[in-house]
């Protein structure tokens, strides 16, 4: 199922805990970069080309590339990532059973709340 790459990014954001405006400097800090490379693997997980998450970003298309084959990397090695990004297939993939959980309980919304579904 193809999911949209801002939505992604909101839902990845919200919990990682940063700024989706922060992924569309120019910096190249570790963290920022590291969500980047995340959200487009995910991106082209969920159907989206890696020229147009690349795009999203203002970045190349051979970074997209690059930003792909680290993040394979990244979650092979790291077993904290790997799990973030099993949350994150987790929730992209059971989108009516998340809503469901998410508004059965009020106090759910608060780790979510910056995810406007």
């Amino acid at each position: 199922m193809k999911r949209d790459i801002s939505y992604i990014e909101k839902i990845y954001c919200a919990v990682r805990g940063i700024e989706p405006e922060s992924l569309h400097t120019r910096t190249r800090k570790r963290d920022t970069v590291e969500a980047r490379q995340v959200i487009m693997k995910l991106a082209e997980d969920y159907g989206n080309s890696i020229g147009s998450s690349a795009d999203y970003f203002n970045l190349d298309r051979t970074t997209g590339i690059h930003a792909r084959k680290h993040a394979d990397n990244l979650t092979d090695t790291d077993k904290c990532l790997r799990e973030e990004v099993d949350i994150m297939r987790f929730i992209l993939d059971s989108e009516d059973t998340y809503r469901s959980w998410l508004y059965g309980n009020k106090t759910r919304k608060i780790y979510f709340k910056a995810v406007e579904i």
